[in-house]
């Protein structure tokens, strides 16, 4: 996902001389430690809490989780997330509370635990349908269609991509269809009409372009390179996975980035530039 939904809101924190500012994870690990016992000497030291208390211990396990998120500790990651939740739900911040499960669903969904993952997106489900958030039920639905995928559930997976896409009709948002888009592009895969895969492909590098969504554009351009690798057309697929590369933003520890190596290692390999290939392996 894959990406994840980017959670931002203002907060203090008082105990480091940190003014206002976005919550994020641009802190070191020792920060996020020393804001993590400063938070929890609070609790030790006050009688009665406040909210602003509790919101300040619930923030940084969620900082913490977002850290151990991004360095691949899912296991850590997943802990903090469940803290954070515990302490989001005593302040009943409702906006955090359904945000973290959505983390929570899609690391169920990570580790193959497909009934807990689907059981956590039926109740998001419920709550934006409630709330007439339609972004998110169709973002939700699409969610809820990769992991029918990766159950091995095909018939259960296109339902709810129509259903999801059947939302978004109304909405007519971009981000949304290319995610759409590039689920095409993997289901033509695993049925082997690559022709038809690299049309959605081409298809989706358009409307990431359009919107100059790098992101997407670096995806859109892995999988162009990489369907031209299983046509054994290695020139077409160093050129595609090299834009990939090349118009990826910089993210520490990135999976995706990695993909694009290991691809051009093979490919290098394939053609027997070795040299290039040990570059990128």
């Amino acid at each position: 996902m894959k990406r994840l939904i980017s959670i931002t809101y203002l907060f203090l924190f008082p105990f480091l001389g940190i003014s206002q500012g976005v919550l994020d994870s641009n802190y070191t690990f020792i920060e996020l430690n020393n804001m993590l016992e400063g938070a929890r000497d609070t609790f030790r030291q006050k009688e009665l809490l406040g909210d602003d208390d509790i919101r300040r211990l619930a923030d940084v396990y969620f900082l913490l989780a977002e850290f151990e998120e991004s360095r691949f500790r899912h296991k850590r990651s997943f802990d903090n997330y469940t803290q954070s939740l515990r302490y989001y739900k005593r302040i009943q911040d409702t906006l955090q509370m359904y945000n973290i499960e959505r983390q929570i669903a899609d690391r169920y969904h990570k580790i193959e635990l497909y009934a807990e993952s689907l059981e956590l997106y039926e109740e998001l489900l419920a709550h934006y349908r409630n709330i007439k958030d339609t972004y998110n039920e169709a973002d939700v639905l699409f969610e809820m269609a990769t992991v029918y995928k990766d159950k091995g559930d095909i018939d259960l997976e296109q339902t709810y991509l129509k259903k999801a896409a059947q939302v978004n009709k109304s909405l007519k948002d971009t981000t949304l269809l290319i995610k759409f888009t590039m689920e095409r592009v993997d289901n033509y895969e695993r049925l082997n009409e690559i022709d038809s895969a690299l049309i959605f492909a081409f298809r989706a590098f358009k409307l990431s372009n359009e919107i100059g969504n790098k992101d997407f554009l670096s995806s859109s351009l892995y999988s162009i390179g990489y369907l031209n690798k299983i046509r054994s057309d290695y020139t077409k697929a160093v050129k595609y996975l090299t834009e990939a590369k090349e118009v990826m933003p910089m993210h520490p520890f990135s999976e995706n980035r990695l993909k694009i190596y290991r691809q051009l290692s093979d490919v290098y390999s394939r053609t027997n530039q070795y040299d290039s290939a040990y570059k990128y392996s």
